[in-house]
């Protein structure tokens, strides 16, 4: 035990002989060949391996400073935030507010602000400085655009620092957003519209703050949907009545209809429609894309054809590059026949082919029937782009013929 303890005391001696107080050794651990480490000089220290009764003996630094015999920590920044919540109160639809944020460096070491991301609504400028000395300040601008929000709204700002503690801060700022205008319906989903019939619709704007509401005029940023007249109502409410025309093209039609104010805080606002107008068929998608496809791989789309006339029904579909084939209609009574026709572009044969859903309803179909079509990519598709067309042949007499292009693009 006495030569145990000696030896021990040994390594302690030479530790602090050679760092000059500035560290101490540890003798812990296993039996490497030679230990090098490094006290805060920067001088190696190297203890040979030393054998006791215990086992092996290895001299280890553990640097702790010397300082009136007890260790101090290293220093750090610690970021604290006196106001981490802020409340806007009551504003405006299209109201531009921003606050300041105030940030403190508490800490002993500098601050660094490494970062600052903000939720959708909002920005935030450069912090007003990056490093932030111990007992130092920067602040952070935030600016909150409220013209895409209603009622109670509540963001968020994330501030990433050095501060090991709590690497990234959340700001948070609320605000209860009023309309001085508003619209109503506030949004027009009209739907389907059979082509021939039309639809007359209506859009009340009005305040609610009691203001001398006045309507300058309106738009619409579609030709399927007219302003046929502006009317002034009681009590301070404007009617837009709103016409989609009979003969209307088929097809998906949407935009917005702007509407002009004298309101200082909204002198515009915005309604957003869509619809569609349909003749004797509809066809969703309307063109059919496979994207990017890895060779080899075989991809399948679906078509949706709905019939609106129950007079009207499919004779055949047919798509570029496939050999004869035929598939039973959805009803299991009529046929549905592909045909090969004549190759377009750089379309290769049998790249797509069809097949009709055996489980739907029939190609002889009442109003309002749907017939599900799968495309096909083939896995034999060579590398590269390619389009064709898939052709749908009805018995209607306004859409005998619908087309939808059809492309791919095959990679290795």
């Amino acid at each position: 035990m006495k030569r145990g303890a000696s030896i021990v005391l040994y390594i302690a001696l030479i530790c602090i002989g050679y760092y000059g107080g500035e560290g101490l050794c540890n003798t812990v651990g296993a039996n490497p060949p030679k230990t090098d480490v490094r006290p805060p000089s920067g001088r190696p220290c190297t203890v040979p391996s030393l054998r006791s009764r215990a086992g092996l003996v290895q001299g280890r630094y553990v640097g702790l400073p010397l300082q009136g015999g007890r260790a101090t920590p290293g220093k750090t920044p610690r970021l604290t935030v006196p106001e981490s919540l802020h409340s806007f109160g009551q504003i405006y639809r299209g109201e531009r507010v921003r606050h300041h944020f105030l940030l403190k460096n508490a800490g002993e070491a500098e601050l660094e602000i490494r970062k600052v991301r903000t939720s959708c609504g909002c920005t935030a400028a450069e912090p007003s400085q990056k490093v932030v000395p111990p007992g130092g300040e920067a602040y952070v601008e935030v600016t909150f655009d409220s013209k895409n929000f209603v009622g109670r709204v509540t963001k968020t700002v994330m501030v990433d620092t050095n501060d090991p503690s709590e690497p990234t801060h959340t700001l948070t700022l609320e605000a209860f957003v009023l309309e001085e205008v508003v619209a109503e319906p506030s949004r027009l989903t009209l739907g389907q519209i059979r082509q021939g019939d039309g639809r007359n619709l209506k859009v009340e704007v009005k305040s609610p703050t009691g203001m001398e509401l006045k309507v300058s005029e309106a738009q619409s940023s579609s030709g399927a949907l007219e302003i046929t007249s502006i009317e002034r109502q009681a009590g301070g409410l404007y009617a837009i009545k709103l016409e989609v025309k009979k003969d209307s093209p088929a097809g998906r039609f949407g935009g917005d209809l702007v509407v002009h104010t004298n309101s200082p805080r909204q002198p515009i606002i915005t309604i957003p429609f869509s619809g569609e107008v349909v003749s004797d068929a509809s066809v969703f998608p309307t063109q059919l894309s496979f994207g990017l496809v890895r060779r080899g791989t075989e991809a399948v789309r679906q078509l949706l054809i709905t019939f609106h006339n129950p007079g009207v029904r499919l004779v055949r579909v047919e798509v570029a590059g496939i050999l004869p084939t035929e598939a039973q209609s959805a009803s299991g009574g009529n046929p549905l026949q592909t045909e090969r026709v004549q190759e377009t572009g750089p379309l290769p044969a049998e790249v797509f082919s069809l097949r009709s859903d055996p489980g739907g309803e029939g190609s002889s179909a009442s109003g309002g029937a749907n017939c599900r079509i799968d495309v096909i990519l083939s896995k034999e598709a060579p590398v590269g782009r390619s389009e064709g067309s898939l052709t749908i042949h009805t018995t209607s007499t306004s859409q005998p013929l619908i087309t939808i292009p059809i492309s791919a693009t095959i990679k290795e």
